[in-house]
């Protein structure tokens, strides 16, 4: 029985305790299943545990044989093969409750962060949808922004026009408005809650026309704003599960961020 263990470590007749432990610590992290998941791997890790078990506590193995059952040496060994399997089910089973504690652990910090994100999207979506307050301004300045071109370089290319009003900044189009002192009348239309400019309107010889902001966070309310509230009512009504609800944790967190810029930069 000794040899036939000492096989299954690969090991010789002569080999000494400091050699099992050695061919052990060594074959067990070969095979073991968290770290190549498969049937052949599990059985191969299950006879090597059994070969250590039997090698370093041989008094409990032939404790067993010394019962009245009187087993053979295949139903010892399979008795082995069931304790060991034991073994890996049991540890399998403390690594998922360790790593379930955790996701609950992250997700209880999470629903603060969650209650915020509602709070938040809430308020832009009923600002999105109030009417629009109106703001005389009495100066313009339109400033060329120019952005280095990924193509060629280090060219700065001329991409866009800032207006600047007293109270507001808007990003447009280049080549829109080709004077800042043409006007007669400015007036610029901005949220009721946040205040974040939507629209300026520009009159010139009874004329009145209308830019808008290339980008902002309300820009993007038919997708950011409606989708984070979608994925909050997941979170909290429909999904269950630990790792999904950490996903969608993960996915909401990095929408928050893309929406919080554009909030603070527009």
């Amino acid at each position: 029985m000794r040899n036939y263990y000492l096989e299954i470590l690969e090991l010789s007749p002569e080999a000494t305790e400091k050699d099992i432990k050695s061919a052990y610590r060594r074959l067990s992290k070969q095979y073991h299943p968290d770290r190549n998941p498969g049937e052949d791997t599990s059985e191969r890790f299950i006879e090597i545990t059994q070969a250590y078990n039997y090698l370093t506590d041989t008094k409990k193995y032939t404790y067993a044989r010394a019962t009245t059952y009187q087993k053979s040496e295949d139903s010892g060994r399979e008795q082995w093969r069931q304790e060991a399997q034991a073994r890996v089910r049991q540890q399998r089973q403390e690594e998922a409750i360790a790593r379930e504690t955790l996701i609950r652990k992250l997700l209880s910090y999470f629903n603060f962060a969650a209650i915020a994100l509602l709070i938040f999207n809430g308020l832009l979506a009923i600002d999105y949808l109030l009417p629009r307050k109106a703001h005389p301004q009495q100066s313009l300045r339109v400033e060329k922004v120019f952005e280095s071109s990924r193509y060629q370089g280090r060219t700065q290319s001329y991409q866009y026009d800032d207006l600047h009003f007293e109270d507001f900044t808007l990003r447009i189009d280049k080549g829109q408005i080709k004077s800042d002192d043409f006007f007669d009348e400015a007036v610029v239309l901005a949220t009721s809650i946040f205040g974040k400019p939507q629209a300026a309107l520009l009159t010139a010889d009874g004329q009145t026309t209308r830019y808008e902001p290339i980008y902002s966070v309300y820009t993007f309310f038919g997708f950011i704003i409606p989708a984070m509230l979608l994925l909050l009512g997941l979170y909290w009504l429909v999904i269950k599960s630990s790792d999904q609800r950490l996903s969608l944790a993960i996915l909401m967190l990095v929408i928050s961020i893309i929406q919080a810029l554009l909030f603070i930069i527009v």
